[in-house]
C-alpha cells in the first residue's frame, strides 16, 4: 500500500501540472507490444549505462531496429532484471538500502522504459539521475561487506574509486566528441552504425568541407538504412 501511495502522488502531481498548470497534452503511450518488446531491455541498458557510461550517439532510434522476443539481448535484460530483483529481495533484510537503491534507480528509469513516447536520447540525460540509486545500492553492498568480514573502512573507498578511475576514460571520451561537428557524428556512427541520420549529416558537412568521396560515401549508406524514404523530413 505505501509502494502506491508513494508511486501515485508524483504520478498525479505530474499529470495536474503537465494539463492545468502548461497546458499540454496528455502524455502518449506506446503500444503494450512496443512496451514488452523494448522496455526491458531500456531499463536494463540504462542500469549498465549508471555502472559504465556508455559510447557517446547524439542519435539512438535504430538500436531495436533488430530487437525481436528472440534476441539474445532481449533474454540478456531479462535476466539482468529478474537477478537484480532477486539479490534486492534477497538482501532486503541484511542490507535494506540496496533494495531502496534498486527501487530509486527503477521510479528514475520508468518514464524512459519505452512506456511514453520520448526521444530516447533524452534518457541518456536523465540517466544520472537513475545513477544515485545505483551508486547507493552499491555503496551499502560495500559498506556490509566490510562490516560483515571485519575489512579496513578504507577499503570501500578504494573499490569505489578503481570505479571511478575506469568511468574517467568513457567520460572523457564522450567530451572529446564535442570537439568538432565532425568528430561528433563520426564518434556516433561508431555507437549508431546504422543512423542514416547521423550519415546524412556527415555528408553534408564532408561535402561543405570539400570532401566530395565521404561525402559520396555517407549519403550513399544513409540512403541504404532508409530506403524509399525521403531523408530531408
Amino acid at each position: 500500500m505505501n509502494v502506491i501511495v508513494a508511486v501515485s502522488i508524483p504520478l498525479a502531481s505530474y499529470v495536474v501540472l503537465r494539463t492545468a498548470v502548461f497546458h499540454q497534452p496528455s502524455a502518449s503511450f506506446q503500444p503494450l507490444a512496443e512496451i514488452l518488446l523494448r522496455g526491458p531491455v531500456s531499463v536494463a541498458k540504462y542500469v549498465s549505462w549508471t555502472i559504465y557510461p556508455p559510447a557517446m550517439s547524439m542519435e539512438r532510434s535504430t538500436e531495436f531496429i533488430d530487437l525481436t522476443f528472440r534476441s539474445g539481448i532481449y533474454f540478456a535484460a531479462w535476466l539482468t532484471i529478474v537477478g537484480l530483483a532477486a539479490v534486492a529481495i534477497w538482501l532486503r533484510c541484511y542490507v535494506p538500502l540496496f533494495a531502496a537503491g534498486l527501487f530509486g534507480a527503477a521510479i528514475a528509469l520508468m518514464p524512459f522504459a519505452q512506456i511514453l513516447q520520448l526521444y530516447q536520447l533524452v534518457a541518456e540525460r536523465y540517466a544520472y539521475t537513475a545513477s544515485v540509486g545505483i551508486v547507493l545500492a552499491i555503496s551499502a553492498v560495500l559498506a556490509a561487506v566490510v562490516s560483515k568480514f571485519r575489512l579496513p573502512r578504507w577499503s570501500a573507498v578504494v573499490v569505489l574509486a578503481v570505479w571511478i578511475g575506469l568511468s574517467f576514460m568513457p567520460v572523457h571520451e564522450r567530451i572529446h566528441a564535442w570537439s568538432s561537428e565532425s568528430e561528433l557524428y563520426h564518434t556516433s556512427l561508431i555507437a549508431s552504425p546504422k543512423s542514416a541520420v547521423l550519415h546524412l549529416n556527415l555528408g553534408v558537412l564532408s561535402d561543405a568541407d570539400g570532401n566530395v568521396r565521404s561525402a559520396v560515401t555517407a549519403i550513399v549508406f544513409a540512403g541504404a538504412y532508409q530506403p524509399g524514404e525521403s531523408l530531408y523530413e
